[in-house]
Parts: structure tokens; sequence; C-alpha cells
């Protein structure tokens, strides 16, 4: 018998995480052809980020500035993989990856500001970040931020 219940939120948002991040590894594969001969996308690591579930090499390259590391560990913390559950340090690993211009951290920060994960919901500031997050080349935070914009313009 499990004592954890999963929260749907908590569910959605780290799905969301892995999924970018099995794209940023697809988009950054060396294959011309598209034919992938270094494993599967699941094993890829996007750029040089550390590989989900392995703490000490997320929280290394987090320290030494790696931003998708910083948001991989903060996913790691949401699920209580590898780490004791912490949404408050989840939130702030988001908060330090899109300090250091990580696409996919700032994605997670937006996320949790929308759902109250790991911090108090806000609206206004997820809006914000998610303009980042787009600036930075993720498509799903470009899409929130123009719905976003357009509730906040037809309030006026």
């Amino acid at each position: 018998m499990s004592l954890f219940k999963p929260n749907p939120k908590l569910v959605a948002l780290a799905a969301a995480i892995v999924g970018i991040q099995m794209l940023m590894a697809v988009g950054s594969s060396d294959s011309v052809d598209g034919n992938d001969t270094q494993g599967s996308v699941a094993t890829q690591k996007a750029d040089d980020s550390c590989e989900y579930g392995n703490v000490a090499e997320c929280r290394d390259q987090c320290e030494r500035g790696n931003g998708d590391s910083c948001s991989t560990l903060g996913v790691m913390y949401v699920n209580g993989a590898s780490v004791e559950r912490d949404e408050v340090a989840a939130g702030k690993l988001y908060q330090k990856a899109c300090d250091l211009e990580s696409a996919q951290g700032c994605y997670a920060l937006h996320s949790a500001l929308v759902h109250g994960v790991g911090m108090q919901k806000d609206a206004d500031r997820a809006t914000t970040i998610a303009g980042k997050a787009c600036g930075l080349g993720n498509e799903d935070s470009c899409t929130f931020a123009r719905r976003m914009r357009l509730v906040q313009d037809s309030s006026r």
C-alpha cells in the first residue's frame, strides 16, 4: 500500500518538462538523415545537461551554471525521484535555471507559477516568464504567453 498520492498537476508539469527534454535531445542529434545512431531519445541528453535521476551529476552541473541541469534537478525534486520530494526546492531550481537562460527552466518556472507548485500562483509573473521562455525558443511558452496577453487585453 502506497502512502504517496500523486498530484495530477505535478504529474502534468513533470511530463511536460520531460517531453521538452526529449524534444531537445532529438533536436541536438548529430544524425543528418534523422536515423538515431546514438540510442533512443529517452537515453539522450539535451546538450550537456545531466541525466534525469543522476542527482550528483545534476547538482554538480547546476552549480557550475548549466541551467538545463538545474531544471532537470527541479523535476526530480517535484517527483521525488532519487531525492526527497520538495516543491519549494524545485521552484528555486527552476528560478535559477531561468536566470541561467534555460528555455526548459523558464518553461518549468512559468508552469510552477501557473499551478502554484512550490510557490504562490502568479499569472502576471507566469506570463512574463513565459515570454522569456518563448524568446529562448520554447514554443509551448509562446502559445501560453500569446493567450494570456489576449485575455489581459480583453479584460481592459
